[in-house]
């Protein structure tokens, strides 16, 4: 099921994507250029938000 989703996703993206089966999996493949490099920095993490500020952590102690 999740790898239906990933192919519908990049035909949703405008990216051509490729299902490949393996045994006892399936990958979903993207081929190299802009359009991989696109997933790829939309996909990275940004690094987490302090959820308080120093001053509010400090009156917490």
């Amino acid at each position: 099921e999740l790898a239906g989703v990933l192919v519908r996703s990049a035909a949703v993206l405008d990216v051509p994507a490729r299902l490949h089966q393996r045994t006892g999996c399936l990958l979903v493949s993207v081929a190299g250029g802009p359009d991989r490099e696109r997933i790829v920095r939309s996909a990275e993490l940004a690094p987490a938000r302090d959820p308080a500020p120093p001053a509010a952590r400090a009156a917490a102690c």
